[in-house]
């Protein structure tokens, strides 16, 4: 039996422009994606990957404060369900 996805096509879609994005160096580009995916992220994997890479892009860039603010959400009592070895 298979579980339901955890995202929707947009949020999917702008993660990995994010992705491409950061790995390319284009962080304003990324930080656009990554803000996207996030208003589009239905649960706490999503949001969570999606906060992980954002928070990355905003301390390369040098935002320390946006970093903080971005991973503040983040607690361990979150339900993630496709990778039950982060946080824990």
């Amino acid at each position: 039996m298979s579980s339901p996805p955890t995202s929707t096509l947009q949020a999917n879609v702008n993660y990995h422009l994010g992705l491409a994005h950061y790995l390319r160096g284009d962080l304003a580009g990324a930080r656009r994606a990554f803000e996207a995916c996030l208003e589009r992220s239905r649960n706490a994997d999503m949001a969570v990957a999606t906060r992980y890479w954002l928070y990355l892009t905003l301390r390369r860039a040098g935002d320390r404060a946006g970093a903080a603010r971005v991973a503040e959400p983040v607690t361990r009592d979150l339900d993630i369900s496709e990778n039950g070895s982060g946080s824990r």
